[in-house]
Order: structure tokens, then sequence, then C-alpha cells
């Protein structure tokens, strides 16, 4: 009996029952899935070639592209542990995240600013296309019946790292059995068809991008990877492509809005919104230019959907978050350990199959309890109809005077106000109130452009006309200790590459600035 990754029997399967089906579009370049199961299996014996043996960990830090898609299918199909890290990381970044999960090789595109002295074997990804493949083990690949094969299905599959927004990043392993039961938790929510399609515009290296990834090769579904993740390129992808699944982060949902306010005609019948706060109000507009938008939580620590609003849900739960998907249980917990009643805000608690078994990080704290479950760091309630409504991360909550503040409420309420056109709230520590609430903004006649290193210029001066116009938006809709005291104007706002905001970015910035 011969023993096999997963990953190689999910594509051995689909290149054996369906041979002629798309499995990706990548610009002008398409490939059934006969045809990626001879690139993967020339690629995974190259791997081997290189010494990547099973079990070993494999870096991969490119853009997305197809070279990207092959190069983690021959990762996954030769045993070895896929980790993927974005190509825009700083090396300090990368030195970081290596340190964490040792590797027994890098794979990099051209741009990669990789940290020197590295002790690891590097390679550009274009090598796989020059190594000499190790014969013997591309053999192992061959396609046979499933019932002279045995599966390993708790081997680390994938190796993913947290944002990093509150610190130093977490390593998160998942197993197949995670992304298997997240796979089909997913179909069972959305349905999957035959004919489906999702386009990928997420980075292949987040959990968002990856799991489009992974789903369309178990589902044996066509991936579109979009070569230019701009909204101008999506939207023609979606007009003139039969795209029927589309993931995006909030931040594209609005710039897609911004772009377009008339109906699109698409073949579109899901659009997973999460990655961060989601906008009732922009996802009520998208509804109505005909983007099914469907509100999502998860997080890399549960491959990533926890709870997806349903296709047949009604509209006024656009506010919430959905609910669990199938296997996976949710409960919101008070500080003295009893569960919340509906509507009472608490901390959100998971428990399933879908979860990592926890973090690789030396000094990570144990992440479940003794009955299995797993604190999430969110705040959120459930209401009567067990909806889920995301309040903030509990470490991003400001307590300033005395008074809890939920970043997100802020920010939800200053988006409305017609001069901004991108923003955060922060805070700075203050000798008399703890923390002072403080809102950086981008100004709606400038572009949103990528991050930049610094606040421009402080705008507090009661006498200043936008400061002004938005403080008196705010008091007819927020509590008086809500409101912004400092306000800084900058021409974009620090995000991770996952486009979650950089709140203590913000602060460091923003102390600089007063200095």
């Amino acid at each position: 009996m011969t023993t096999v990754p997963i990953a190689s029997q999910w594509l051995d399967t689909a290149a054996r029952e369906h041979p002629e089906r798309l499995a990706i579009v990548a610009g002008s370049v398409s490939l059934t899935y006969a045809q990626l199961h001879t690139r993967v299996v020339e690629r995974a014996g190259r791997l081997a070639g290189a010494g990547i043996a099973p079990r070993s960990r494999v870096a991969l830090i490119a853009e997305n592209s197809l070279d990207w898609l092959l190069a983690a299918h021959a990762i996954l199909m030769s045993g070895a542990t896929l980790v993927p890290l974005h190509h825009q990381a700083t090396a300090d970044d990368l030195r970081t995240q290596l340190d964490i999960v040792p590797v027994g090789l890098v794979l990099c595109g051209d741009q990669v600013d990789l940290p020197e002295g590295l002790d690891t074997p590097i390679a550009p990804l274009s090598s796989l296309h020059h190594l000499t493949p190790e014969t013997v083990n591309a053999r192992s690949f061959e396609q046979s019946p499933a019932a002279e094969q045995r599966v390993e299905t708790e081997e680390t599959l994938v190796i993913l790292f947290t944002s990093g927004t509150t610190g130093t990043p977490r390593a998160v392993p998942l197993s197949a059995a995670n992304i298997y039961a997240s796979a089909m938790a997913s179909a069972e929510r959305l349905g999957c068809e035959d004919n489906d399609r999702w386009l990928c515009c997420l980075p292949l290296c987040h959990m968002g991008g990856l799991a489009t990834m992974l789903r369309c090769l178990i589902y044996a579904t066509t991936l579109e990877l979009a070569e230019d993740a701009d909204v101008s390129s999506i939207a023609s992808l979606l007009t003139t492509r039969p795209i029927t699944l589309l993931s995006l982060v909030p931040t594209q949902v609005h710039r897609l809005l911004a772009a377009h306010s008339t109906p699109l005609k698409t073949a579109l019948r899901a659009v997973l919104v999460g990655g961060g706060p989601v906008d009732a109000q922009d996802l009520r507009a998208a509804r109505d230019i005909g983007l099914p938008v469907l509100p999502t939580y998860g997080m890399s620590e549960a491959a990533s959907q926890i709870t997806t609003l349903p296709l047949e849900a009604p509209r006024d739960a656009l506010d919430s978050a959905g609910k669990p998907l199938s296997g996976t249980e949710l409960r919101i917990t008070l500080d003295d350990g009893s569960i919340a009643a509906p509507g009472q805000p608490g901390a959100i608690e998971v428990r399933g199959p879908t979860l990592t078994r926890g973090y690789l990080n030396d000094d990570a704290a144990p992440l479940f309890d003794d009955e299995g479950w797993m604190r999430t760091g969110d705040v959120g309630h459930l209401d009567a109809r067990a909806y889920l409504y995301i309040h903030h991360r509990a470490s991003e909550r400001i307590v300033s005077g005395g008074e809890n503040i939920d970043p997100t409420e802020v920010e939800r309420v200053l988006r409305d106000h017609p001069a901004i056109a991108d923003l955060a709230i922060f805070a700075l520590d203050h000798p008399e109130w703890g923390q002072q609430l403080c809102c950086a903004l981008v100004p709606a006649h400038d572009p949103i452009r990528p991050a930049k290193d610094h606040p421009a210029a402080t705008i507090e001066h009661m006498d200043t006309p936008l400061v002004q116009s938005l403080r008196e938006h705010c008091r007819s809709r927020l509590a008086p200790f809500k409101i912004p005291r400092r306000w800084f104007l900058t021409d974009a706002i620090p995000r991770t590459p996952s486009q979650k905001v950089r709140r203590r970015r913000l602060a460091e910035l923003a102390t600089r600035v007063g200095q």
C-alpha cells in the first residue's frame, strides 16, 4: 500500500475524474486538471531533486501568479509543508517569521527583499522550471486507485502567520483535516456547482486567497487568478468571465462601490466579504448593484470561515456576520465564564474540526480550554436569531477616562461623512485619560494611495473647518467620550498586506508628529 499526501490524492482524483475540466485560468493561460497534474508532478519531482522530502518545510515568497500556484501545488504534492510568506514583507518581518518557522528551502520571486545572512537554501521561483527532476520520487505521484493508498490527513499541510497587527505574528499550522472540514462546511453554506469558477484577487499567502486555491482543488472546480487586484480589473473580469464565486476584503468592496454605482451584470451567486470590519451600508449598496455579498467572519486559526451569512438570510441580517458553518460551535462568554444572553456582548469562542491544534510560537499561550473552546480575541454578541455581530477585537478596545470604546463603531460613523475617503481610529497614552481617542484620516479629495510612513500633519485646532464638521457629524451619532480628541491628516492609512489597520503603527507615528 502506498502512503501519499492528501493534497496529492486531491489532485490525482480531480485529474482522473475530471481531466478536461478547467483547473486554473490565469490571464491568457488555461490549464485543465490533467494538464495541471502533469505540471505539478514535474515540479514536485524537481523539488525532490533539490532534497525536499515529505514533512520538510518550504517557504514560498512571491506575488500572485500562475507560477506561485504551480509551486504551491508541487510543495503539497511532495508531502512537504507549505509556508507562504508575503512578498511585500520587510526583511526584518521575514527574518522573524523564518526564525519562528525554520524551513528547508525558500522559493522566492524576483522582487523579494530577503534578509541577509540566511542559513536556509534559497532558490528563485523560476528554478522549478530548470532543476533536474528526481524521477524516482516523481513516480510516486502517478495516479492510482484510492483503495491502494493510505492518506495522511493529520500532517501539517500549511503554516500561516497571523497579521501581527498587535505584536509578534503567530505561526498557525493547519492540517489537511482542518482544510477539508472548512471546505466542506463552506460548500454546504454556499453550495457547490460543477461549473463554479472562483475569482482569486486576494493574496495567496493569506488565508482568504489560499482557501480559494485549496477549495477549488478539493471541489475540482475552476480557480481564476486576477492578474491585477485593482477594482477596474476585478469589475472587468466579473462582467466578462463566468465568475460564480468571489472573496473580497471590505476595502475592495468600498472601492468597487466608489467606481460603480449602476448594476453590474455578472454570473455571481455569492461574494464572501471578510478580513476586517464590514460596513453594512456598503453591503447594502453592493446588493443594490447586483453583487450577492455575504458578510463572513473567520480567522487563520479556523482555516478561514467561522460564520457566513446564509444565502437565504433576510436583508436586515447584512449588519451581522451570519451564522456558524456546519460543524463549528460558537458561544459568547462573559468575564465570569457564564454564557451571555442574546444581545449581550462578550468574548467570542469557537470549537470545531477546522481549528488549528495551536500556535508554533514557543511563547504562545494555550489556545483552548479543557473543553476545546478557543477564545478568538474578538468581542461580539448573538441576537435572538443566532446571528453573530462583531464589535471589536478585545486587544483593540480603547479605554479612555474609564469608558470602553469600540474603534470600529467610531469608524463606521465617520465613514458616512462625505469629506473622508479613508480613516482609522487609534489611541495614544494620556496621563489624565489613560488613553486618548485619535483619528487619522484621508480627505475625500485625495486618492487612496499605498500606505506611507507617517501622517503629514495634525489638524486638531478647533477652527479647522473639516474638524468642526467631523465633530458635529459625530455629536448626533456618538456619545461624547467616543468622539476623537485629536485628529491627524495623512495621505494613506498604514495597513498590513491583508488590509487590516496597523493601529499600533499609527500610534507610533502620531507620537513622532507630536514631538
